[in-house]
């Protein structure tokens, strides 16, 4: 893979200098390149074009997850200006984090010049899609030599001044885009247990991925991996190696996970030859951390976590050790491999070249088998600096789609659409589910949808209610990442997805199925928790509410599922989820198999007023049909682009802190107090419904069981009054929100705070809570 030359944004208003040259030859050039393929030519070299992109963005700074993005590209008088605007709540807006980037002008230049060493600027690395390796920006000049160019894929990262070169890896792998070596073709192969997602490549702890023998001499080097761990306690085991891999005994470099160290990372080697435990932190949290390990001409190996150094450089014994070309590879997810006839057999159905090398179906034995998912990882025949490192752990990666030439699809279902989702989505292989209650979904695989979503929504339009037809795709709205809620995304995927015709070839298709059923990896994927929520909201919201709720409650990504009703149930078939006895349907059955219901909340709590939200709720909190084994019940709302959660009771996470209730209690104070105030005007007489019977016949049921609607609606407002109590002592509002009375309305027997080193605490505060409550616990 070529990627073409930068461009650079400085955060000063003005370059000093910029070597874009002037002459009117080049400018011409520049400006033809610019309007091929665009609507409207231009008039004059002068006339400003602009293209405008939308698609995602990941970095570091953003999390794990990605972001919708969109991308404004200027060619004003030869010279190249971009604005970006990326979503981080809902709503396209500059990013906090590089506000001072993203309003800059962006120019094509070769060299960046500032008064100082603080200068920074925004790199490039740009190249089309889906037209090989053709460069889209070129040193001095905007030059394609396309007619017609689609979209931008690439990389971005910060830099210094005087430190802008970065080599190139002998090769990179980037497996959210499959297994193919990204420089030069060559394949992976997997082995046991892993296996390749659109999230990454995933280890289960008995298997691995091993590449062919590498073609250079590699002597001094650099290992570099992103990586997420399933789980902590996991020992002496290997993230990425490097070694001949035919013997027990050979010699390798690997980077390793809590082998000597406890939860610590080192450069591991045979028989500890060029290794050494290093005084740095364990590892405390589950999350994606980048890793570099460099081995310098001189044996010094050096480790960087996230582009830090971790511990401290040393001087390996004997110096460094060189792996001869055509006779070393690179292995993912062990330690060390060597050929074994009781070993791990090769799966080749997963490698898209079937040309297979000799020795290919050779069985392979492993030591030190990961469990986690590399998402992307690199090897240089250098070492690089520690500055280089800093700039590739800081590296981002954008996928844009340029609007004006990119054609609407006429309608749901047509036919182009109807190819291009079967052609996306891997179909095969997957199981039909027959009891609804067990068709849960991963945080993988809503990823995996929420990320079509945002690469393909801007060739969707709203889909009118009123069975009207829809306009011509030249008079409509395009779909956009900051409004696209499940409304639509029901629409345009699922519904087309899982149509009868579009899935002949999967057994038994007598019926339509259901989301869930065409990407399961299994015959059951029975529910870990349940999901209260409304379609409206944000799907990219509603996935950053998800990944938080995974990781506060240390659940696996790929193993533990949540029940969402969209993705569950057969949407072509929705009679089946209408039954009159409430206990019977869907969302009540898999509520009774699942742990907990987790309510995910827009800024205007919208699912309190929706009457299935409060059926959900209802159950949940008032322990309906399991008093043996109560529901647990969280709450989740995305605000400035950070998920907060309410949990009830200590979740993992505050397990890490000592107090862990004052811990809990600590991140609980992020949750939006506007959200809360909502939440205490809840009352269930007042929710909607689409269909008025079905607001009949949950409050009857609700009637049934000899719970008023008051006391119901009280139950929630109970709830999440308990949970702003020291929130609002903080904030002086214990008053205006009339906790009190919201507290002593509710006949509960248990109520439990943690006051703990609350210094705002008051004298009156305590009255208040002693004169009402019965039962509490301060700190």
């Amino acid at each position: 893979m070529t990627f073409g030359s930068t461009l650079d944004v400085s955060l000063q208003s003005e370059l000093t200098t910029t070597s874009c040259p002037s002459s009117p030859d080049n400018r011409s050039r520049r400006q033809r390149a610019w309007t091929e393929g665009n609507v409207g030519a231009a008039s004059s070299v002068d006339a400003p074009r602009v293209r405008k992109f939308q698609g995602w963005i990941e970095h570091p700074d953003f999390g794990d997850c990605f972001l919708p993005a969109q991308l404004e590209l200027k060619n004003k008088r030869g010279k190249l200006r971009g604005k970006w605007t990326i979503n981080a709540n809902g709503k396209f807006h500059t990013c906090g984090w590089a506000k001072d980037v993203f309003s800059e002008p962006m120019r094509a230049s070769e060299q960046y010049e500032s008064n100082g060493e603080a200068g920074r600027r925004w790199i490039w690395k740009c190249r089309p899609l889906e037209s090989g390796d053709i460069p889209i920006f070129n040193c001095h000049e905007f030059n394609t030599s396309q007619t017609k160019v689609e979209g931008l894929e690439g990389e971005f990262f910060f830099g210094l001044k005087n430190d802008m070169s970065l080599p190139m890896p002998v090769s990179s792998w980037d497996f959210s885009r499959g297994l193919e070596d990204q420089l030069d073709d060559s394949h992976l192969t997997l082995y046991g247990s892993a296996k390749l997602t659109d999230d990454g490549l995933l280890l289960g702890g008995s298997g691995f991925a091993m590449t062919e023998y590498l073609t250079e001499d590699i002597t001094q080097k650099t290992l570099e991996v992103c990586i997420e761990l399933k789980d902590l306690e996991q020992e002496a085991v290997g993230v990425v190696s490097i070694g001949a891999m035919d013997k027990p005994t050979a010699d390798f470099d690997a980077i390793t996970y809590n082998q000597r160290g406890l939860k610590q990372w080192m450069s591991c080697s045979e028989f500890f030859h060029r290794s050494k435990t290093l005084d740095a932190q364990g590892e405390c949290e589950k999350r994606l951390v980048h890793l570099t390990a460099t081995y310098d001409k001189a044996g010094n190996i050096s480790i960087f976590r996230d582009g830090i150094p971790y511990g401290t450089s040393y001087a390996a014994k004997g110096g460094n050790m060189r792996f001869a070309e055509n006779k070393n590879r690179f292995v993912f997810g062990a330690r060390h491999v060597w050929p074994n006839t009781h070993g791990h057999r090769p799966l080749h159905h997963q490698r898209s070249n079937q040309n297979l090398s000799p020795g290919a179906n050779e069985k392979y034995e492993s030591i030190g088998s990961l469990r986690g998912k590399i998402k992307r990882a690199a090897l240089f025949d250098q070492a690089l600096t520690p500055k280089q490192v800093r700039m590739r752990a800081m590296t981002g990666r954008f996928r844009l789609w340029l609007l004006a030439d990119m054609s609407m699809w006429e309608e749901p279902g047509c036919q182009d659409h109807l190819e291009h989702i079967s052609s996306t989505f891997p179909f095969t292989e997957r199981f039909l589910i027959d009891k609804a209650e067990d068709r849960g979904m991963s945080l993988v695989q809503l990823t995996m949808t929420t990320r079509y979503a945002a690469e393909n929504c801007h060739r969707w339009s709203p889909v009118r209610q009123d069975g009207q037809p829809l306009p011509s795709p030249e008079s409509r709205t395009r779909l956009c990442m900051d409004k696209l809620n499940l409304y639509d995304l029901v629409d345009w995927l699922i519904k087309p997805a899982t149509l009868n015709g579009n899935r002949a070839h999967i057994q038994n298709a007598g019926t339509h199925c259901s989301f869930v059923e065409l990407i399961a990896e299994q015959k059951s994927q029975s529910p870990t928790w349940f999901i209260s929520h409304w379609w409206g909201e944000a799907i990219i919201d509603f996935l950053r509410s998800v990944g938080r709720h995974v990781k506060l409650r240390n659940l696996a990504a790929d193993t533990d599922f949540y029940w969402i009703c969209a993705y569950a149930n057969r949407q072509h078939h929705l009679e089946l989820t209408e039954n009159h006895d409430l206990e019977a349907t869907s969302f009540y059955r898999a509520m009774m198999v699942s742990k907990g219901v987790l309510c995910v909340l827009d800024d205007e709590a919208k699912p309190f007023s929706r009457i299935w939200c409060a059926f959900e709720e209802y159950v949940a909190l008032e322990n309906i049909g399991r008093p043996e084994r109560p529901l647990l019940f969280d709450v989740v709302t995305v605000s400035n682009g950070e998920a907060s959660i309410l949990s009830d009771g200590v979740a993992a996470e505050d397990e890490n802190d000592k107090m862990p209730t004052l811990g809990k209690a600590d991140r609980e104070q992020s949750f939006p107090l506007a959200v809360i105030k909502k939440a205490l005007e809840y009352k269930i007489e007042d929710a909607e419904a689409t269909r008025e019977k079905d607001k009949e016949r949950i409050l009857e049921w609700i009637g049934a069981k000899s719970i008023s609607n008051i006391a119901v609606g009280q139950k929630l407002r109970t709830f999440f009054a308990a949970r702003a109590w020291r929130q609002c002592i903080m904030q002086g509002q214990v008053d205006d929100l009339k906790l009190p009375d919201v507290i002593s309305n509710d006949n509960c027997e248990h109520l439990q705070f943690d006051l703990s080193y609350l210094f705002e605490f008051r004298d009156e505060d305590l009255r208040l809570e002693i004169t009402i409550i019965h039962i509490i616990s301060v700190g």
